[in-house]
């Protein structure tokens, strides 16, 4: 392949796929503070209402669907190339919401053994959520490692005290 001293000029001044697809300082801290304006602030009822009172009559069904609605809006204003960070940036935030939640929930949450298996489908609720949105914006191992935290305090939930203190 023969080479002119323009060509290899151009080369160098033309940015790779790689560094395209690469986002910006700025979009990932934008993206970052929107998502938790999102999930902490607009999307309060992920916050204040889930397993207010009891596990089983405050799920999170009602925070899918304001979730979803969120999602679909963000979706549809973003461009093709800042939706993947975006939805991602919101997952990251959901699941440290749910954490938050789980941990650190206040008087009225308390957990026992037997709300072990309504958390874990609700958590693999949200994560479907995440998997379908945008027709692949977030690959499902991108989804699984984001949970995992939340999975491995949702698998406390469900051992014995006894096993807790033993370990």
């Amino acid at each position: 392949m023969v080479t002119t001293p323009a060509l290899q000029q151009a080369r160098t001044h033309i940015p790779t796929l790689k560094t395209c697809a690469r986002p910006s300082r700025a979009t990932q801290n934008v993206s970052e503070v929107a998502a938790f304006h999102l999930i902490f602030l607009d999307s309060s009822s992920l916050n204040d209402c889930l397993y207010a009172g009891d596990v089983t009559n405050a799920r999170i069904h009602p925070a899918l669907r304001i979730l979803k609605q969120n999602l679909t809006l963000l979706t549809a204003i973003l461009t093709e190339r800042a939706q993947p960070l975006a939805v991602k940036e919101v997952m990251k935030a959901t699941f440290e919401a749910f954490s938050m939640v789980l941990l650190a929930g206040g008087g009225s949450r308390m957990f026992s053994r037997t709300d072990h298996d309504m958390i874990a489908e609700n958590i693999g609720n949200l994560k479907r959520v995440f998997c379908a949105c945008g027709e692949g914006l977030i690959v499902e191992e991108v989804v699984e490692k984001e949970a995992d935290v939340v999975e491995g305090v949702i698998a406390l939930i469900g051992q014995v005290t006894e096993q807790l203190v033993e370990d």
